[in-house]
């Protein structure tokens, strides 16, 4: 019951912002995106992507288990459909840490925790200050309300680097003071890396970061929506900030929670429903249909059925 309460509250909201739109124009249109330019370079740029993920995964593990970068893409994707039908992190876990060979599980875990760590700094470092201009716009009566919520809000990615780069010395002192063999094995990875190591997957987590905003910002423009720069820019990274903040629980992951993000932030910049919502799901069938399509071939059981 739980697993259905957030996507169910969030289908509920758009259904009712949605209600009584004309959707026969925007049908129509949808047909014609395929041949839209904008439309291909956002499909073509999934695979860099996707490929970016799996050459940070390959140097996460590289301290612990070498494996090769196919092998580390096979991974990403397999992650990739499994987080479709389990809570994401979950899901994530299990395809990645799949045919792994002498690998410890835990050693993997650890890898995937500091793997999301660096991708929250980006996520929270361009959300905050988003959220907090569009306070800056709807409560223009209230201006120290936005300085607040800025200056709160960065404190958690300026947490999360200071972590993520000192992450190294962290795990020595954590194995130093808990000998438990899961312990020591969930803290590996870290233990191993340089600081080399972390700028390179930060860098790589960062580029791929833009790339999705990019997409997002490609699809919303195919579709129709015309509003300012920092609007739309905001908006992409609230919704972000949203997708990575709250879990998708259920089958369709974070299918909704995007699609309701993204129609409150442009509804208060008076920008139609129908196009916003339209970019989020076409964006959600590339980077995350389609992937998952494509792990989902890669499962040893459904390879077995084939």
């Amino acid at each position: 019951m739980l697993s259905w309460l957030v996507p169910g509250l969030c289908m509920a909201f758009m259904y009712r912002n949605l209600r009584g739109k004309d959707f026969g124009l925007l049908a129509e249109s949808a047909l014609m995106l395929p041949k839209e330019p904008l439309f291909i370079i956002t499909l073509l740029l999934l695979p860099l992507n996707v490929s970016l993920e799996a050459l940070k995964w390959k140097n996460l593990l590289g301290p612990v288990h070498h494996i090769g970068f196919m092998k580390a893409l096979g991974a990403v994707l397999r992650g990739m459909a499994l987080g479709l039908a389990a809570p994401h992190a979950l899901g994530d876990f299990a395809g990645r840490s799949m045919r792994m060979g002498t690998i410890s599980r835990y050693s993997a875990a650890g890898a995937l925790a500091l793997n999301n760590l660096s991708q929250y700094i980006c996520v929270l470092g361009f959300g905050m200050p988003a959220w907090a201009y569009y306070l800056h716009r709807q409560f223009p009566y209230k201006p120290l309300l936005p300085i607040l919520v800025l200056f709160i809000g960065m404190c958690f990615p300026i947490a999360a680097a200071i972590l993520y780069f000192r992450a190294g010395r962290l795990a020595k002192i954590l194995s130093s003071r808990y000998r438990k063999p899961y312990i020591e094995k969930f803290l590996q990875p870290a233990a191993g890396y340089s600081m080399g190591i972390l700028v390179r997957v930060f860098s790589l987590g960062l580029t791929r970061y833009l790339i999705y905003s990019l997409q997002f910002g490609l699809m919303l423009h195919v579709c129709g929506v015309r509003t300012n720069f920092a609007a739309l820019c905001g908006g992409i990274a609230a919704v972000w900030l949203a997708k990575a903040t709250v879990p998708g629980l259920n089958l369709l992951g974070d299918l909704g929670l995007r699609e309701l993000t993204a129609l409150g932030w442009f509804a208060a910049f008076g920008v139609a429903g129908e196009p916003v919502a339209a970019a989020a799901l076409w964006l959600w069938c590339i980077n995350v249909l389609i992937p998952a399509g494509i792990g989902l071939l890669l499962l040893p059981k459904f390879r077995k059925i084939i």
